[in-house]
């Protein structure tokens, strides 16, 4: 299925680079194809990303038996950060590299946030709490990945469904909020 997803995206993305240039369809085709490749390479990482929030919070939000312990979080997550913000965005998408790179950045915060006041046993005002989604960090990393899901649908706009429910999908799984 994810397979299928990134096949269609590669198409629409290649599709709607090429078509309004006509004359210079060689060289957008080459910057649809950098394009693709980080969309591809910066989704895995999404995804990876995804994987270990759901576990973590799995921990935090349930009975501290199930799920990924925050210090194993922490670790893991750090040298996935490094890679996202290691990749070499094309220029058009600079921005949603920068906004996706500071929202895993806050998020991490949060968890280390977090799991700091559970080890030294101070209170964590949004710990279990309805004010868990309104915690700055995680407000600001929403809002970053709203701006990069916009820029993405700004850049494509002619990329349309399928490929606009990947982007959308990759973002949104992505949000701890």
């Amino acid at each position: 299925m994810r397979r299928l997803v990134l096949q269609t995206l590669r198409a629409l993305v290649l599709i709607a680079l090429v078509l309004p240039s006509g004359s210079r369809a060689a060289l957008d085709l080459q910057a649809a194809e950098d394009e693709v490749r980080f969309l591809e390479a910066l989704f895995a990482l999404t995804d990876e990303a995804t994987a270990l929030n759901l576990e973590v919070a799995r921990w935090l939000l349930g009975n501290r038996q199930e799920g990924l312990y925050p210090a194993d979080f922490l670790t893991r997550a750090e040298p996935l950060r490094v890679r996202v913000a290691a990749l070499g965005p094309p220029p058009r998408l600079v921005p949603v590299h920068g906004y996706v790179a500071e929202s895993l950045r806050l998020q991490h915060a949060f968890v280390e946030e977090w799991f700091d006041a559970l080890e030294h046993g101070r209170p964590f005002a949004s710990q279990l709490t309805d004010e868990y989604a309104y915690h700055e960090g995680l407000h600001r990393s929403h809002r970053l990945l709203l701006k990069a899901y916009a820029e993405l649908r700004a850049l494509f706009p002619r990329a349309g469904g399928d490929a606009e429910r990947a982007f959308q999908h990759h973002l949104s799984s992505l949000d701890l909020r």
